[in-house]
């Protein structure tokens, strides 16, 4: 199957609202469009994908990939990240259910 920049975008759009509450990465302040930082974006250069986050409104990132990458590489890199953050989603609701009850729970 084709791997599609659409298609990681829709998985950049789960990231940043499961992070964030939604997957807007701009905002419009006194007319001009911003970034917002620590949101998640992809940049597209050279024929290659790399996965950044905002780290001003002036449209400043960091690169959260070491290099370059093609779409589908990005696609499972961001299809990992969502399937652990999902996964774990449970995990402060059971720790403060067990906080309550006085029960000791360990991670590992």
């Amino acid at each position: 199957m084709r791997i599609t920049k659409t298609m990681c975008q829709r998985q950049l759009e789960m990231l940043n609202t499961t992070l964030h509450g939604d997957a807007e990465t701009h905002t419009q302040v006194n007319g001009r469009w911003r970034s917002i930082p620590e949101r998640y974006t992809i940049d597209h250069a050279y024929g290659g994908y790399r996965l950044c986050r905002y780290c001003n409104t002036a449209g400043g990132v960091y690169d959260v990939t070491n290099y370059r990458m093609t779409a589908r590489e990005l696609y499972y890199v961001l299809t990992g990240i969502n399937t652990v953050l999902r996964l774990d989603a449970h995990k402060p609701l059971l720790n403060s259910i067990l906080q309550a009850e006085g029960v000791s729970h360990v991670q590992h």
